[in-house]
């Protein structure tokens, strides 16, 4: 199995666990994934960053107003997003059942699918975020040259993702793998 496919069927299997109202620590999550403790917590405080989790006595579980909000629908929007909805024969309620359980998904093994390991880019993808939403400029290396780009997209091209926007007028990409220092401006 890629690092890609393990980080995909431990991320599902933990948002099972957290939307059926299960408590975990991060010790637990690393003898059941067999992963550095540093790996969940990427995945707790990161990956996951966008669920309302909480945490008492060294236990992860999901706010109680949000159990259960979490569906197939969810999941299916998420494959969209993430472009390997087209990787299934179908997205159907039955089958992904069956891919989110343990025992069913060890018959899965997804090869070939290139990307770029953005695992790391968690910050980054905020700060991106936030200067699109918000309309702001940023600014950063780029090829050893300063830049200002009004942020327009983050989008993945075949497993890479690109921050598209506007140089002095001219829409461009550039690889966020070789973005270097970006910060946002008041502006």
């Amino acid at each position: 199995m890629s690092k890609h496919d393990k980080i995909a069927t431990r991320l599902a299997q933990i948002l099972n666990k957290l939307n059926s109202g299960e408590r975990f620590s991060v010790e637990n999550l690393v003898e059941e994934f067999e992963v550095t403790k540093r790996t969940i917590q990427r995945d707790l405080n990161e990956r996951l960053s966008y669920l309302p989790l909480k945490k008492e006595n060294n236990l992860y579980f999901l706010e109680e107003y949000y159990l259960g909000k979490l569906n197939f629908g969810d999941i299916k929007n998420f494959a969209a997003i993430s472009g390997i909805r087209d990787l299934f024969p179908t997205l159907e309620e039955n089958f992904l059942k069956n891919i989110l359980d343990g025992v069913v998904n060890s018959a899965y093994l997804i090869k070939g699918h290139n990307y770029t390991d953005s695992s790391e880019m968690g910050k980054e993808f905020r700060l991106y975020e936030k200067a699109i939403n918000e309309n702001l400029l940023i600014g950063f290396e780029y090829t050893a040259k300063q830049r200002r780009v009004e942020p327009y997209k983050l989008l993945n091209n075949k497993g890479v993702w690109y921050l598209a926007g506007l140089e002095d007028k001219v829409l461009k990409t550039f690889s966020l793998g070789k973005i270097i220092r970006p910060n946002l401006s008041d502006e």
